[in-house]
């Protein structure tokens, strides 16, 4: 946690996320735009968005949205299907609360005699209250997909909460998983930092993966965050 001038609380969170590079051009990914979604307390509702994140949908892919068991019970919402078809990849999904506790959603693939492999990644979302005293900076996603083919994973980094009064700096780096970064590699090794700030809440990161036409299972790599220096007067406290 760092204290600044004024004691704003900044914080990392969802410091890791998981690239998945798929060798299989037919695959569809679905899930949720965003893993955290926050609630004002002052407001009865969230939107959460559900989309093809990669491939080519040329069918209907249904999917059913629920509460996670064990997690508290928004009140108003336990489960709604969603179908994701070509002309709308995309879904919002507005749902009432009447608790100021977290809670987890889920989806799985309800979807009848479809012809693609669909995988759903991320397949669980969390809605939290926002504390507006404390900044959150972090993986929009949990995970990634990316078919090989395209060449190219964009990432975010972003704001998940609360407003920044001076500039951080976090860093940004790759670790080899199945997917490596040496000769003739899968992915282009990424070391950076990005600053936020008043004025920058977000970064979208590409990073070159390597389409090498082997016949190869699916690899990974993993990203993380590490929060560095604050460009302004900002002290650690551990």
């Amino acid at each position: 946690t760092l204290i600044g001038s004024e004691q704003q609380r900044v914080s990392l969170s969802a410091t890791t996320t998981l690239v998945t590079i798929i060798d299989n051009d037919q695959v569809v990914v679905v899930g949720f735009v965003q893993t955290v979604a926050y609630v004002d307390e002052e407001k009865g509702d969230v939107t959460v968005s559900v989309a093809v994140l990669s491939g080519f949908l040329a069918e209907t892919v249904s999917l059913f949205l629920t509460v996670v068991n064990g997690t508290a019970m928004p009140g108003y919402f336990s489960h709604e299907t969603v179908q994701l078809t070509p002309s709308r990849p995309i879904r919002n999904v507005n749902i009432k609360i009447s608790i100021r506790e977290p809670f987890m959603l889920s989806l799985r693939d309800i979807s009848v005699d479809i012809s693609h492999t669909v995988v759903i990644n991320p397949s669980t979302a969390t809605v939290r209250i926002r504390d507006n005293d404390e900044v959150t900076i972090g993986f929009s996603q949990i995970g990634y997909v990316v078919q090989e083919s395209v060449g190219v994973a964009s990432v975010s980094v972003r704001l998940l909460s609360g407003q920044l009064d001076e500039e951080v700096s976090v860093r940004l780096t790759s670790r080899d998983g199945t997917a490596n970064t040496g000769l003739n590699g899968d992915y282009q090794r990424v070391r950076m930092d990005l600053v936020f700030g008043p004025s920058s809440a977000q970064h979208v990161v590409d990073i070159f993966i390597n389409d090498d036409n082997l016949l190869e299972s699916n690899e990974t790599f993993v990203l993380e965050l590490i929060l560095i220096a604050p460009i302004a007067t900002v002290m650690l406290n551990p």
